[in-house]
């Protein structure tokens, strides 16, 4: 054995017990906001620390404030399954848990009390308030639930939408019509939630998040464009033709899409016309997610919140979550 090999064997068995230190830190994913309260969810990760490499996914961690962002209380909820999705119907805070095992909707007028509302067998991935119906987006279709707050009285129907298995399906309302895509490139859209139909994005386009601008379905999503270029783009199509979607370039993958009373807010914090996706400028910090409640936004950043009053012109300095960080 040469000196080097020696050395090298050495320091393989070293280095477990000496440099595979592992600590825990939150990663937050998604925001909701009301009023002065706001509700910031995530996931307490285990990295294996230096020479080790990967993580284990923890607990959910969730984040609540009732003045706007200047305190805010870390907890975990007693449902640890991870927050697919966080909306805000009327006053009430909605939480959708889900993983492989199946799904809980749950809702809280505080965020830090939580009250479980329905269930489900399949892994969910889309909350929509849309027209005083809650709706949930899985594996399997859609549970729609009957109009108004939700509560004990509340019925659900189950819906199946043919399209592709619904590999993590999302969810937004545009216009009248309801409008769902895959991460597979498969689309449906319906006017009622009960009946749809079903198409094509572009080929070879996945889907990671969906929302409604101007009128039309804008999707995030990778892919490759007529003319051969491959990586992230915004898919922008009316609901009834996702084959014809207009694909437009952007600098990341995975980029939050906000519609801001000011204009379209996209996560590399460039602002654009909701009718012109193309025509963005620098316009804020980057952010991790976004919501709107009226004239205020707030934008969810790795370590903080920042707070806008007047429909995204202006955000306040970043109010800081007390994160588990190393």
């Amino acid at each position: 054995m040469t000196t080097t090999t020696r050395n090298l064997a050495i320091l393989g068995l070293l280095l477990p017990a000496a440099a595979c230190q592992p600590y825990d830190r939150d990663e937050v994913q998604r925001v909701a906001v009301h009023g002065d309260a706001m509700v910031v969810t995530g996931q307490t990760l285990t990295e294996g620390g230096f020479g080790c490499g990967g993580f284990d996914e923890g607990p959910a961690v969730t984040f609540h404030s009732d003045d706007a962002g200047a305190t805010f209380t870390r907890s975990v909820p007693d449902d640890e399954r991870p927050v697919r999705d966080l909306v805000t119907s009327g006053d009430q805070f909605l939480a959708l848990h889900s993983d492989w095992d199946g799904h809980v909707l749950r809702t809280s007028s505080d965020g830090q009390t939580w009250t479980d509302v329905t269930s489900g067998d399949t892994d969910a991935s889309d909350l929509l308030v849309h027209a005083g119906r809650v709706y949930i987006a899985h594996g399997g279709g859609l549970r729609i639930s009957t109009p108004g707050p939700l509560g004990a009285t509340t019925t659900w129907t189950d819906v199946t939408v043919d399209a592709a298995g619904l590999y993590l399906p999302r969810l937004a309302a545009v216009g009248d019509a309801l409008v769902l895509t895959t991460n597979s490139g498969t689309a449906a859209w319906s006017t009622d939630g009960v009946t749809w139909t079903t198409g094509l994005l572009p080929e070879g386009f996945s889907v990671h998040g969906l929302t409604a601008v101007a009128g039309r379905a804008v999707a995030s999503a990778h892919g490759e464009n007529v003319d051969g270029v491959y990586g992230p783009y915004l898919l922008a199509f009316a609901p009834t033709d996702p084959a014809g979607a207009i694909a437009i370039a952007v600098p990341e993958e995975g980029l939050a899409i906000i519609d801001a009373p000011i204009g379209a807010l996209l996560g590399d914090g460039s602002l654009a016309p909701a009718d012109d996706l193309d025509a963005r400028a620098a316009h804020a910090d980057g952010f991790l997610a976004g919501a709107v409640d009226g004239d205020t936004l707030a934008l969810l950043h790795a370590d903080g919140v920042s707070l806008s009053r007047d429909g995204g012109g202006s955000f306040a300095a970043t109010a800081a979550l007390p994160l588990i960080a190393r």
